[in-house]
């Protein structure tokens, strides 16, 4: 099940891999990981930016450079390929191969004498669901990223705006928000630069992370039903 540093790592990823990726047809080709990776599911089901993916966490005892050299070359990433990008955020590496269709990644670092990562593939001609749908923002603020995930009992979701207003203010209308709907204060820290609020209603849980940056405000909000 994943928890929130995993949906952390893993919308990194996404990021980057959205950013520099271009496009070129070419027959999908899915993840397959060798046999000297331990793999295990990260969640049933993902959306990340409001694309489907399916992703699962590896660990192996031999080093990132290694895992990342299979990749390159299952994926026939030859220099100057389009397809494929190397991106570097350390501690991790993240290697990505795009057909047209298919985006495949593996985000990788090392681990002691072994390495430690994900492996991801998502269809990006299957219908898109808007990012942010049933999550308020305040008029005018954009939606960066969304990452969603759905497991057994469990379901996530991680939603990145940005806005030109206050710390204070987007902090009111969070806790407006939740307040009205019956869900219960935990933490509520706001400040001139920062806030933090935190609510629970029953088992669900609500994070809300507001950092202000010159004129511009980020709001991360992470919640787990």
């Amino acid at each position: 099940m994943p928890n929130s540093t995993v949906l952390r790592a893993t919308l990194i990823a996404w990021v980057v891999c959205l950013t520099l990726l271009c496009c070129h047809a070419q027959a999908a080709q899915p993840v397959q990981p060798p046999s000297w990776l331990e793999i295990r599911p990260v969640s049933e089901a993902m959306i990340i930016s409001g694309f489907s993916a399916g992703a699962q966490h590896l660990a192996s005892q031999r080093p990132a450079a290694v895992v990342l050299d299979y990749y390159r070359d299952l994926w026939q990433c030859g220099a100057g390929d389009e397809r494929c990008r190397l991106a570097v955020l350390p501690p991790w590496q993240v290697l990505s191969r795009f057909d047209g269709r298919h985006l495949e990644y593996v985000q990788v670092r090392d681990d002691g004498l072994g390495a430690t990562g994900y492996l991801a593939v998502s269809d990006f001609a299957a219908n898109r669901r808007p990012p942010g749908s049933d999550i308020p923002v305040m008029q005018g603020s954009r939606v960066v990223h969304e990452l969603s995930t759905s497991d057994p009992g469990k379901q996530g979701r991680v939603l990145q705006v940005r806005n030109g207003y206050s710390v204070a203010s987007n902090g009111s209308f969070y806790r407006t928000y939740f307040m009205d709907r019956n869900w219960q204060p935990q933490v509520a820290e706001v400040g001139d630069d920062r806030g933090v609020l935190v609510f629970h209603k029953g088992r669900a849980e609500a994070h809300v992370v507001i950092t202000r940056q010159d004129t511009t405000t980020s709001v991360v909000i992470n919640l787990v039903d």
